[in-house]
């Protein structure tokens, strides 16, 4: 089994063939290698200190790996410059792991070619990127590939449905005199959009991520997944997606990624700014002009004639299309005598009478 993990580890560029034969496992490759690697072979360096990388046959040794690389790098050796460079990935040291990419890929490293690609997409420069990743594919490396076809997505996004709002329709009195309202709620949607202008087919998926208004470093829900369908070479594909919840009073919605699938090869890209879908802020359903003369949404009176509306209004015709029209002008009347005192006092009075007689 351990020959058969060699051997793919092999054919992907992972590991060098050394000697006359396959090793049977992994220990019996270390005690191969190994004295090779003492005796200055650049590529028997790379694969001990593969070994100790991953613990394959030796104890696992991170700093002892280091040591190997950079003996086999020392000697011009690429996939050692690519090794070390993810060391220095893994502790975000950017700068360190992009010098050794740019070693590596100088060398003729596909696999550096490729991350170089990936952080050109980071910095927006998608043509740079096609070209690291056009390199990477003719040496042979098939997620050059998938790079080209990251470079070749037109994201397009709209905003879907526009309705925001609570819709109370019940309270419950506690003993304090206060009340809590429970009722329905209707969320905004969005609408994403990739074109492939890629040669090649993909399965594309885009990541959202939630954060919040006033901070927008500050994220506030975990990453959304969003597939669409495989998309053939010029085809379009768009989905709808409701995304989010009432607790929250104000958000923003952000495209942070995609990713790209071959079917077989999956990679993630991010986006070098975040591609904002969405900033909600919910309001509630409430009769305008009454919220405006009584100042105060949750008042008995206004509360009394949004339960009419609700539960008799809704149920007829015109009663719907009266509704429909008060939607419309009722802001610009709530607008006209929010600093007129008498209005309201009036308003009030006219209101106050014509709450006895509504319907229960």
């Amino acid at each position: 089994m351990a020959s058969n993990e060699i051997d793919q580890l092999i054919r992907g560029k992972r590991l060098y063939f050394i000697g006359e034969r396959l090793p049977s496992d992994w220990y019996e490759a270390f005690r191969l290698w190994l004295p090779i690697a003492e005796n200055g072979d650049a590529k028997a360096q790379y694969n001990v200190g593969r070994c100790y990388d991953n613990g394959d046959g030796v104890d696992k040794d991170k700093n002892k790996a280091q040591e190997w690389y950079l003996k086999a790098a020392d000697q011009g050796e690429p996939r050692a410059h690519h090794n070390i460079a993810l060391k220095y990935k893994d502790s975000n040291d950017r700068v360190q792991a992009n010098e050794w990419f740019s070693k590596a890929a100088a060398l003729g490293e596909p696999r550096s070619l490729y991350a170089l690609g990936i952080n050109s997409i980071g910095t927006g420069d998608k043509e740079r990127a096609k070209e690291f990743f056009q390199q990477s594919a003719d040496l042979g490396w098939e997620w050059g590939q998938i790079g080209l076809v990251a470079c070749n997505l037109q994201l397009t996004y709209s905003q879907g449905s526009k309705t925001n709002y609570y819709s109370f329709n019940a309270a419950v009195v506690n003993g304090n005199g206060g009340g809590t309202q429970t009722g329905t709620y209707n969320s905004p949607t969005i609408i994403l959009k990739v074109k492939n202008n890629s040669t090649m087919p993909a399965i594309v998926s885009l990541w959202l991520e939630t954060f919040d208004f006033q901070n927008p470093n500050l994220r506030i829900g975990g990453e959304v997944e969003v597939q669409l369908p495989l998309l053939q070479p010029n085809q379009e594909a768009e989905v709808e997606k409701e995304v989010f919840q009432a607790e929250k009073e104000r958000k923003s919605i952000y495209v942070v990624g995609y990713s790209v699938s071959n079917g077989q090869l999956k990679d993630y890209f991010e986006l070098p700014n975040k591609l904002l879908v969405w900033e909600w802020s919910p309001k509630k359903s409430g009769c305008f002009v009454l919220t405006a003369c009584y100042e105060d949404f949750d008042a008995p009176t206004v509360f009394a004639f949004r339960q009419f509306r609700d539960n008799v209004m809704q149920n007829y015709w015109l009663g719907r299309k009266f509704i429909s029209w008060y939607y419309s002008f009722g802001p610009k009347l709530a607008n006209f005598i929010s600093d007129k005192p008498k209005a309201k006092s009036v308003l009030r009075s006219i209101f106050n009478q014509m709450v006895k007689i509504l319907p229960k």
